[in-house]
């Protein structure tokens, strides 16, 4: 969410009960690189280290080298646990419907610079997200029930949270939304202490806040290169950026000495292992393929369905790494502009699913390595709706729906057309997609089966950044998308919420409505289970009806990971956990 994220937002409700896989060690070639290093080759290069200003899967993924947060999901317990917290918060009802949520920072955390981690820390850090000059959009759905944080003048490690409600979700949005920054280092002039969190987050005041020139100086230095780059040693965590040279490598030195250490026994997200990680991004897949093969990295990720498939079968391969696919919350579909005058009949996005031979997709570019999915519920989950079937690939019902929606090729050229404002537009469409092979062999299957329903799809590549824009600014039509879920409770705020639509929101499509927006609301104060699930069931049905995207699958990783390691894969993303990883 994923953040991600594309996000860290979790859930204690696990759901997903896969066993870690761990490797045996090699007893083919020997590997020749020091031995507490570890290098990664990763598909795409961070955006930025700042958590703030990037939160797609690869810079959330090296921001945890830096960077910690309250709580987070422990890869081997696949349970929430104390990070930066001495012990997990104690909860309170309040008599007004508000809830009280105390926190106590562990005593020995501190920056770099030997000061203390502070709830002033943690207040600095979210007010962060509600500087109407940093572009934190996606975090602030998740912050609308929380009403103040209150700072113990008495002990500057605990501080209490007061929520204006109960929320499903209130006490991983408190704990994991955003790692804890530091305040003095990042606002050494203080800035943002003039500006209380309760008058940052009111919307009378937002007219102010857009104009005030502080904010303005406070945002753009903090999401400056320097920043972005962290060229300057600024997290509690175990290693700082050693070198970032564009395109080649990303280079995490562990520190000296790390207060975490003492404690790395008895708590797995305190263990950090290697003098050295390096990410390597690499693109093209065949070359991350011959990386391997070459025995040149230790662990990589997303690897071609082909290749993975090709090398967990090579004997003499998984005598020198082992290949594993454990199950991922990695969603895959294909964003539609529901507001485009082409798109924004429901019976043409329902023509175009059914236009998306999806098993295809799953057997000859995934390997199989995929499960087809019909809402953005994931389907392990209880109150996926399951009798809401996957869309089938039907080039005869899609053509129904198109005629009924007013398309049909009145030129005789082949491709369907309708007249719109008065004039007549081709179903001609363009689709964004990245350089990726898998997002390349998607397009294509995607253009060979809408031709033969009369629609003509233009397959536009660019790079991530690109399309992300492009995607933010809803300047598309088609785009591939993926997003890594989380194994929580799903908020559908972020995602679908019409508020959301906004440039630079994550409801990217257009969905929604009054009667879903509500929904979403009723679902996210909704602490009784099977009501809940009730609702959630009423949510993908009314979703399933618009089709706002085409859902292609859930999917797995397919992960090589080196022998001379001794790893261990599971469901929580990324899937693998280099600082955790002891080596040869």
């Amino acid at each position: 969410m994923n953040k991600s994220s594309i996000f860290s937002l979790l859930s204690l409700l696990l759901l997903f009960a896969i066993p870690a896989c761990k490797n045996e060690q090699p007893s083919g070639k020997k590997w020749t690189r020091s031995g507490a290093e570890i290098l990664i080759r990763i598909p795409l290069e961070p955006i930025s280290l700042n958590p703030l200003t990037a939160y797609d899967a690869h810079s959330t993924f090296a921001q945890r080298f830096l960077y910690q947060f309250l709580e987070d999901l422990g890869p081997q317990t696949g349970q929430f646990q104390p990070q930066l917290l001495q012990e997990s918060p104690t909860i309170t009802t309040l008599e007004n419907g508000k809830v009280r949520y105390d926190f106590t920072i562990r005593p020995e955390a501190v920056w770099d610079d030997g000061q203390a981690v502070t709830g002033k820390d943690y207040l600095f850090s979210i007010k962060l997200i509600f500087n109407p000059h940093i572009p934190a959009y996606v975090f602030r759905p998740y912050m609308e029930f929380l009403e103040d944080i209150v700072l113990d003048p008495d002990n500057p490690k605990h501080f209490y949270v007061i929520t204006k409600r109960p929320y499903i979700l209130a006490e991983e949005a408190l704990v994991n939304i955003l790692p804890v920054m530091p305040e003095h280092l990042l606002d050494p002039r203080g800035l943002m202490q003039k500006y209380s969190l309760s008058d940052l987050m009111n919307p009378q005041l937002a007219d102010r806040f857009e104009q005030d020139p502080q904010l303005q100086a406070f945002a753009k230095s903090f999401t400056s290169d320097e920043n972005n780059r962290a060229t300057k040693t600024l997290g509690s965590g175990p290693y700082y950026l050693e070198e970032w040279k564009a395109g080649e490598r990303l280079v995490f030195a562990k520190k000296e000495n790390w207060w975490g250490d003492a404690l790395a026994e008895k708590n797995e997200l305190l263990r950090a292992y290697p003098s050295r990680i390096i990410l390597k991004p690499v693109k093209d897949a065949t070359a991350a393929a011959s990386m391997i093969r070459a025995e040149e990295v230790d662990i990589a990720d997303m690897l071609d369905p082909r290749d993975f498939t090709e090398m967990k079968n090579d004997s003499s391969l998984n005598q020198i790494y082992s290949f594993e696919a454990p199950l991922t919350l990695r969603y895959y579909f294909i964003y539609i502009n529901n507001q485009n005058p082409k798109l924004n009949d429901p019976r043409v996005r329902r023509a175009l699913a059914h236009l998306t031979n999806t098993q295809q997709i799953i057997d000859d570019v995934f390997y199989g390595l995929g499960e087809p999915i019909s809402t953005p519920i994931l389907p392990d989950k209880d109150y996926y709706a399951k009798n809401l079937p996957p869309i089938p690939y039907d080039v005869e019902k899609a053509q129904i729906l198109l005629s009924e929606a007013g398309w049909t090729d009145s030129d005789g050229n082949g491709v369907i057309d309708k007249k719109i404002n008065g004039q007549k537009v081709e179903m001609k469409l363009s689709l964004l997609v990245t350089p990726h092979e898998t997002s390349q062999q998607i397009a294509l299957l995607l253009k060979e089966s809408t031709q033969k329903a009369g629609v003509e799809i233009d397959i536009q590549t660019m790079d991530f950044k690109a399309l992300r824009k492009r995607l933010n600014t809803r300047d598309y039509e088609l785009a591939n998308g993926a997003l890594s879920m989380q194994p929580a409770l799903d908020d559908l705020a972020q995602l679908w919420l019409t508020e959301n639509s906004q440039a630079g929101g994550m409801n990217r499509t257009f969905f929604g409505s009054k009667e879903t927006d509500q929904l979403i609301e009723e679902i996210n104060r909704t602490l009784d289970k099977p009501k809940r699930d009730k609702l959630y069931k009423v949510f993908q049905k009314l979703w399933y009806e618009e089709q706002p995207v085409i859902n292609i699958m859930a999917a797995r990783s397919r992960i090589a990971l080196h022998r001379r390691l001794q790893a261990f894969t599971s469901f929580v993303p990324p899937g693998y956990y280099p600082m955790q990883y002891q080596a040869e």
